[in-house]
């Protein structure tokens, strides 16, 4: 069970993470209630775009005599929250990882991409009835179909930025702190 707490005491632990992050991440910020300002928060909600770096896939070379690579997060991140009691989640590529702090805080850990940091963002500042009765519906009366991206006709919509999504709906951006109000729902 999570335990509310004031944000004048999340807040420095928050930022503490994302300095932490900040050298293994080429984006990242608080999101959640922290970000709508809440007087009492209940954990922390952290996105952020991984780094990634190259690594060999196997001694082996391709036709062209190149050797092969994939890409990978930085392990320097999950080596950080190694250290904390995880949840859940994927620690080696997954969207989303928990852990507790020794303050017994939950920290929600989420990562996106370029191509859909706008998206992501909108979700994990919430509310989760704003997301619902505001955001989500508008979206798919549009015609967009979302999993973790947002699509239309089969096409991924690059929603790098918040305000894409308000564009997408065809409304003005609203602030975190005003999400929510019940008026943006009708």
């Amino acid at each position: 069970m999570k335990i509310k707490r004031s944000i004048e005491e999340v807040l420095p632990i928050a930022d503490s993470f994302v300095e932490k992050f900040k050298p293994f991440c080429e984006k990242i910020e608080i999101c959640g209630s922290i970000r709508r300002k809440k007087s009492m928060v209940g954990d922390i909600e952290i996105l952020c775009i991984p780094k990634k770096i190259r690594v060999p896939v196997s001694k082996q070379y391709s036709l062209f005599g190149d050797e092969e690579y994939t890409e990978i997060t930085d392990p320097g991140l999950m080596e950080i929250i190694r250290g904390y009691k995880i949840l859940r989640g994927d620690l080696d590529g997954g969207k989303i990882v928990s852990f507790e702090t020794p303050e017994d805080i939950q920290v929600d850990g989420f990562t996106a991409t370029s191509m859909n940091y706008g998206y992501i963002k909108v979700l994990r500042t919430g509310s989760a009835e704003y997301n619902q009765y505001f955001v989500l519906p508008r979206l798919k009366a549009r015609g967009y179909r979302m999993n973790g991206f947002i699509f239309k006709n089969e096409i991924m919509v690059p929603t790098p930025d918040e305000q894409d999504i308000y564009e997408l709906i065809d409304s003005e951006f609203h602030l975190p702190e005003d999400r929510g109000q019940m008026s943006y729902y009708y």
